[in-house]
């Protein structure tokens, strides 16, 4: 699958700056990000080659690789580019969905549990 160079552009400034503690993790970080751009509808399965799948699986089990390391340079990029521009929209979907109305049996599945208060979405 050829990566093309709008994408690898994107992966480079979006990530290269990852802080990882370890140059080839930062490398595989945005070699990572330039393949799964090429099919972000998918799964990393789909969107992987076996090969792929597996130093992905490595990746992300490293225990170097934690979330803040992937988003930092992410967070540092989204505000940059929010500094260029006057007005940033921050549209949030409030859809909800009432499934009680459901029975267990329904589709299979266990009835819905109310969430808490504290886990609640609106």
């Amino acid at each position: 699958m050829a990566i093309g160079d709008d994408t690898a552009d994107w992966a480079s400034e979006e990530f290269a700056q990852a802080n990882l503690g370890d140059t080839r993790l930062s490398q595989r970080l945005v070699a990572l990000a330039r393949q799964l751009a090429t099919s972000p509808h998918t799964s990393l399965p789909p969107a992987l080659s076996p090969a792929e799948l597996k130093a992905a699986d490595r990746f992300f089990d490293n225990d170097l690789v934690d979330t803040d390391g992937v988003l930092a340079p992410h967070i540092a990029q989204t505000l940059h580019r929010m500094e260029q521009i006057p007005v940033v929209l921050a549209i949030q979907d409030t859809t909800e969905f009432n499934l009680t109305h459901l029975h267990a049996g329904a589709c299979g599945m266990e009835p819905p549990r109310p969430l808490s208060p504290a886990l609640s979405l609106a």
